[in-house]
């Protein structure tokens, strides 16, 4: 669960700056409990994320503009 929001964040990091997954190095880590957990995500993964981020915030702003027209 919490490696899944690290890639939600990867995906965002990677939107906000015009990175492509599939181009850079990706290593996720988490620290907690004197462990660590590390993940190296599939860029195939890291972009399905980007897609549903871009394809639903389309869908918001236009009923953002449906509801204010």
């Amino acid at each position: 669960c919490s490696m899944r929001q690290l890639m939600v964040y990867a995906a965002f990091f990677c939107l906000e700056y015009g990175f492509k997954p599939a181009q850079i190095e990706i290593e996720l880590r988490i620290y907690q409990n004197d462990e660590i957990e590390i993940l190296i995500p599939d860029p195939h993964d890291i972009i399905e994320i980007m897609d549903k981020v871009v394809r639903f915030d389309t869908l918001i702003e236009q009923r953002k503009m449906e509801a204010f027209s």
